[in-house]
């Protein structure tokens, strides 16, 4: 996701909207708190005064946050596509770990944490062979069913659940089978295809 280039301010001191980083003044624990919020899927609610600097704020985490993929959540429904909440995928799993408050020793002890880096990274080699192979990445998700990675390609659908350990269900994967009938559904992690031998395959050889 590229963001737009912003253009030289005229006044250096400026009181309202968002010139770009080098223009925004402190803000940095808030900005930290918020990008690891974002990066490790946690819930955050942002509340101040009117005219603080809340819309500021905002623009300057998601330019800090360039290298974050927004996924669509996966639907024969345009529309509904458009309207759904974005899942954030990192393209590089070491933002993901920068704005972890947790040592990699910490986290791999701490299985639920694990299963959010394990899943992001393999998020972060489909959203980069996306860009090699040409295909669509999204997510799926239907009340308390879901799926990790749905990848599209000329109509051809393929399903991804992730699993790091045995606790995840995968009832959303059987779900999304019956609905769509995807070419192809499988796990990577635990009971299907090691995280090894999934990131040395050749992604379109799914597609054909």
């Amino acid at each position: 996701m590229a963001t737009k280039k912003q253009k030289k301010a005229r006044n250096p001191f400026i009181y309202e909207g968002y010139e770009g980083p080098e223009y925004f003044c402190d803000r940095t624990e808030e900005t930290e708190k918020i990008i690891s919020h974002l990066t490790n899927g946690r819930n955050i609610t942002l509340v101040s005064p009117r005219k603080i600097g809340k819309t500021g704020l905002i623009k300057h985490v998601f330019n800090r946050i360039s290298e974050l993929s927004g996924l669509q959540k996966y639907s024969i429904d345009l529309a509904r596509r458009r309207a759904s909440i974005p899942k954030f995928q990192v393209y590089n799993n070491a933002l993901k770990m920068v704005f972890n408050p947790l040592s990699f020793e910490q986290a791999i002890m701490d299985r639920k944490e694990w299963g959010r880096i394990y899943e992001s990274g393999i998020g972060c080699y489909l959203v980069s062979q996306a860009f090699v192979h040409r295909f669509d990445v999204f997510y799926w998700r239907e009340k308390n069913d879901e799926v990790d990675f749905i990848l599209r390609k000329k109509g051809i659908v393929l399903a991804i659940e992730v699993k790091s350990n045995a606790e995840k269900s995968t009832t959303g994967l059987n779900k999304f089978k019956e609905m769509f009938h995807p070419q192809s559904a499988f796990i990577v992690g635990e009971g299907g295809v090691s995280a090894e031998n999934f990131l040395s395959m050749n992604i379109a050889e799914l597609f054909k």
